[in-house]
């Protein structure tokens, strides 16, 4: 109880949220051009991937390897591969369209207005859900407790509904 109403007095404030995005923004930026490289690379790397299966499929269309289960395991190599590339593409491109500067003040505080009205209702297990997707660490030193979180999945809880009457569910 302790821990959630400091939250949500000290921590989520308009102006405390307002520094933590404008560092997130600053290091989004900095980070799209090595996001554009890395999506390059991964594109690169999953067309030789269906260069390779394509070739595969060939030799055993042809008779030149048999199905056996040695291919089977490397199909499945190829396609679990594919699968992280496209996973990882995904989470580039999500992080390179996050668009905080669309957020004005008044959708900071209308959120966290929200979010405190939400962290007070006892009924729901709401405060402790978000609590776990925001703070990565809680440490306590002596008299004093120390969060750490993730300014990305702030801004995203942020960016989910800037008009946010009622909040959406955690992710």
């Amino acid at each position: 109880a302790i821990i959630l109403r400091t939250v949500a007095e000290r921590v989520f404030t308009p102006e405390r949220v307002e520094t933590m995005l404008k560092e997130l923004q600053a290091r989004l930026k900095a980070a799209k051009s090595d996001h554009h490289e890395e999506l390059k690379k991964l594109a690169r790397e999953l067309e030789e991937i269906k260069q390779g299966t394509d070739r595969l499929y060939e030799a055993v269309e042809n008779g030149i390897l048999p199905i056996n289960e040695s291919l089977t395991e490397r199909v499945h190599k190829h396609q679990a591969r594919r699968q992280e590339i496209f996973i990882e593409m995904a989470r580039l491109r999500g992080q390179k369209e996050m668009s905080l500067s669309k957020l004005g003040k008044n959708d900071i505080a209308a959120f966290f207005k929200a979010l405190k009205e939400r962290f007070q209702d006892k009924a729901s297990n709401f405060e402790k859900e978000y609590l776990k997707l925001l703070v990565d660490e809680i440490r306590i030193v002596k008299e004093e407790v120390h969060l750490s979180g993730s300014l990305a999945a702030l801004a995203g809880a942020l960016c989910s509904g800037p008009e946010l009457g009622s909040l959406p569910g955690v992710p």
